[in-house]
């Protein structure tokens, strides 16, 4: 009699589905989750297999992989079944190793036909060595993708916070919202190129060495406005605000650290899997955390993103963040908590009983949905998506601990739906939010070009350079630039130091202003449009009217050779982004002497 294994976690499809296949003369195991599936395929060793797609546990294409990765299992046809008719859904599940495709509501005689045609004998081929674990890239580009986006959700919160506490209209307020953009470009730059689905599909392609520069390119050029605009404000914030810019800082020298050692970060994602285990950042409370007070809610984090307990006490909230979950289940006991975030990876913590009646809001990333689902059911209040403002969070944690002093006057929970449709409109009201800072970051853009050109006269910040140009005058320089934030950051630094600048947005207008305006230094993108920085630096170096103009080098490709490049092309000197502004003003200074000498 010929087996088949249906996996299924929808008590009522399955048992319809069964009883219709016992009918037909088919012998039927059940499971009804992903590693249950998984195991009775070994176990059981089934003819075929009928594979749900969206399970608890393990979902069904990961279920599917593991099947056909194991070569006591790997010849045993999947069929996925799905409700979910949408386009790439059928290619998403053959790439996932299913040898056919189903949807819901089950069409038995078609289903039937395609089960009779995969059960068909055919002559056994002997199986191949198995030289990798198909589970391993989709691990390993989610854990590295995982990994990146820390540090991205952690600048995210910091500088929406640090929006929600400046005035609306300020410089601050301005460079901020520079930032936040930045950094939202940043996190839509690693998910969609880290998207898993795509990357297993395409892995045979990818190699470390071709796809580290890649990623590295697509990512510094937003890192490096991030960088320099903390600078920027960390010269000029006020008091109150330096500390949680230099936690913004920091996230964004971690994430500079990870992208400029991408070659072994992802050697080492390819190597081994991240365990389930979520590795937590030390974080230490401030002194405003008191568990004495009682006026104030106290509120418990299971989370890595550090920058979500200063943004409730910014709020007023008394917060405690545990580190591990063993050390959170050591706090509980000797702490009373009015709400509890909680990660989405350690839903676990659920099932303890010293939870049972604290509210629950998870904390997950926008690929989390079933695990959220999954901790909904399981007892969870609800539930944010990273990143998130600081008024979702705000909206979040007070409806929550509203809902506990409303709790006695509830007699029925108000079901997922509502949950579901309130989400919706948040999310919403986030995408307008959005939106309207893009606009407003336009609005910035457009009026920058006009201020850029203003010039600090006051002779105490002139730099000192004999002869090269009249003392009552500051030193010109030219930056030729494209990306009109990183224009905007650098030239406003070599403003405050006492230089004139003048702004070229491409390599052609770069020739005509170094003709017109004669400056003393000219710093040179290398990556421009209508003519790159190595031609604009021959022709510049090439006329006798510039030739003696020192040129400076400035590229995100921090690659073998590209120094070389640079200097056979004619600039004078070379310098990477993102600029550290202190070795910059060095390279300038040293440029500025050498053109005195000749």
């Amino acid at each position: 009699m010929t087996t088949i294994l249906l996996v299924e976690d929808n008590e009522i499809n399955r048992d319809m589905l069964r009883r219709r296949l016992e009918r037909k003369g088919y012998q039927v195991i059940i499971a009804v989750n992903g590693e249950e599936g998984v195991t009775k395929t070994q176990s059981d060793q089934p003819d075929l297999v009928l594979m749900d797609l969206h399970l608890p546990i393990l979902d069904g294409w990961e279920a599917t992989r593991q099947i056909k990765a194991n070569p006591q299992t790997q010849q045993i046809p999947v069929i996925a079944l799905t409700a979910d008719a949408i386009v790439g859904e059928r290619e998403k599940a053959l790439a996932a190793g299913c040898d056919e495709y189903d949807t819901k509501p089950v069409d038995f005689a078609r289903l039937v036909e395609k089960m009779d045609s995969l059960l068909k004998p055919v002559v056994p081929k002997p199986p191949e060595p198995v030289t990798l674990n198909h589970t391993q890239p989709s691990l390993s580009w989610t854990s590295l993708r995982q990994e990146l986006e820390l540090p991205i959700y952690s600048m995210i919160s910091y500088s929406d916070m640090l929006l929600d506490a400046s005035d609306e209209d300020s410089s601050l307020s301005n460079d901020l919202q520079k930032i936040y953009v930045s950094a939202l470009q940043l996190l839509k730059l690693v998910q969609g190129i880290l998207n898993p689905v795509l990357l297993e599909v395409q892995q045979q392609d990818w190699t470390i060495d071709l796809f580290a520069p890649a990623l590295r390119r697509e990512l510094l050029t937003p890192l490096s406005t991030i960088i320099g605009y903390c600078e920027l404000l960390l010269e000029e914030a006020p008091h109150d605000f330096v500390s949680d810019l230099e936690q913004l800082h920091n996230s964004a020298q971690k994430l500079l650290s990870l992208v400029n050692n991408l070659d072994s970060v992802l050697a080492r994602h390819t190597q081994t899997s991240e365990s389930s285990e979520s590795k937590f950042l030390a974080w230490q409370p401030t002194q405003r955390t008191d568990f004495s007070l009682s006026e104030s809610n106290h509120i418990l984090i299971i989370a890595a993103n550090t920058a979500i307990a200063r943004q409730l006490e910014r709020q007023g909230y008394q917060v405690k963040m545990a580190t591990t979950k063993q050390q959170a289940l050591e706090i509980l006991p000797d702490a009373t908590f009015d709400l509890i975030l909680l990660e989405v990876n350690h839903t676990e913590l659920l099932s303890d009983q010293k939870l049972k009646d604290v509210p629950i809001l998870l904390i997950a990333a926008s690929d989390q949905m079933p695990q959220v689902l999954q901790g909904i059911a399981l007892g969870a209040t609800d539930y944010l998506i990273q990143p998130f403002p600081s008024t979702l969070l705000r909206t979040k944690v007070a409806t929550c601990l509203q809902a506990v002093q409303l709790r006695e006057q509830v007699e029925h929970y108000q079901g997922v739906v509502e949950e579901f449709r309130e989400q919706k409109q948040l999310e919403a009201e986030l995408k307008q939010q959005v939106e309207a800072l893009q606009f407003e970051l336009e609005q910035v853009k457009r009026s920058s070009s006009h201020q850029v050109a203003e010039v600090v006269q006051t002779d105490d910040l002139q730099p000192e350079f004999p002869g090269v140009q009249s003392p009552n005058l500051p030193l010109k320089i030219l930056l030729v630039e494209d990306n009109e934030l990183n224009s905007d950051m650098l030239s406003r630094r070599l403003l405050r130091h006492g230089y004139e600048v003048v702004l070229a947005s491409d390599g052609a207008e770069g020739v005509s202003k170094a003709l017109s305006e004669q400056p003393q230094v000219i710093l040179m993108d290398i990556n421009l449009p209508v003519i790159d920085g190595w031609e604009a630096t021959q022709r510049l170096k090439a006329n006798p009217q510039t030739s003696r103009i020192p040129i400076i080098a400035l590229t995100a490709h921090a690659m073998t050779g590209d120094r070389e490049k640079a200097l056979a092309s004619g600039c004078d000197d070379y310098d990477t982004k993102p600029i550290e502004l202190p070795r910059l003003l060095s390279k300038i200074e040293d440029c500025l002497k050498s053109s005195i000498s000749r």
